[in-house]
């Protein structure tokens, strides 16, 4: 707020704060794509040491990734960092240049419960909507129940901090009086504190979603060849050539 006041005075219309902010948003994106690719490169090596059973560990796994995926990951990092950029860019532009110039912090938009809900609405599809889906699109409902999950992270923290700093006033000011009080007080709508129990728990998610979807495949192909393998080779064709199928089929 002080450097955005301090452009502001001096001339910069909101057009010029607006691209400044963005800029700084897409470096943001560029340096967290790039550290990202390279540090999740290690994390999926460490996942599958710790992952890999110990009957499995001398069958020399190795993760696979593309440079295509690379890319991928780096520009999505871009995007996400712009993307939820835009939000508090505009929400920035819409406050009187009298209040950013004297930094005054108007609480603007009262958030409310609704986010609560919603988070709680999205669990809850989470948990019941795979039961019910057809087979057919089993597989697309259930990325999207991956992901949501993540999502009610982020809406669901500010509202369960508030209860839990509720609760746990009433104990720590038994426990350390005054100064334990005032340390929970803090914690209720500190947007810092808030955010880093956000991405806390982002990053628990993913971990956990990692390691249960390679969990779940090294078990389904175990179950596979324990119980069903009736055959040799596995071939997989998506293509509609009658030809091709007819010449599979002749093979004994």
């Amino acid at each position: 707020m002080p450097v955005i006041g301090t452009l502001r005075s001096i001339g910069a219309t909101k057009r010029i704060t607006n691209a400044l902010l963005l800029a700084e948003s897409l470096i943001y994106g560029i340096i967290g794509g790039i550290l990202g690719c390279i540090s999740g490169i290690g994390i999926l090596k460490l996942i599958l040491i710790v992952s890999l059973p110990e009957n499995l560990k001398n069958i020399g796994a190795e993760i696979y990734y593309t440079p295509t995926q690379l890319i991928q990951t780096f520009f999505l990092a871009i995007f996400l960092s712009v993307f939820s950029s835009i939000i508090p860019i505009l929400s920035l532009s819409r406050i009187p240049i009298k209040d950013i110039i004297f930094n005054v912090m108007q609480n603007y938009k009262k958030e409310g419960w609704k986010k609560f809900y919603v988070s709680l609405v999205l669990i809850a599809v989470t948990f019941l909507l795979p039961r019910f889906v057809p087979k057919s699109i089993a597989l697309y409902v259930d990325l999207i129940c991956i992901v949501l999950p993540i999502l009610s992270i982020v809406l669901i923290v500010p509202q369960f901090t508030n209860i839990l700093v509720r609760i746990l006033e009433k104990f720590f000011i038994r426990i350390f009086g005054n100064i334990g009080i005032l340390a929970v007080k803090n914690l209720r709508d500190n947007k810092i504190v808030l955010n880093n129990i956000s991405l806390l728990g982002i990053c628990i998610s993913c971990f956990l979603v990692i390691n249960t979807l390679s969990f779940s495949v090294s078990s389904e192909m175990a179950d596979l060849f324990r119980n069903n393998a009736t055959f040799d080779v596995l071939m997989i064709i998506n293509s509609k050539d009658k030809n091709l199928e007819r010449i599979v089929y002749s093979i004994s």
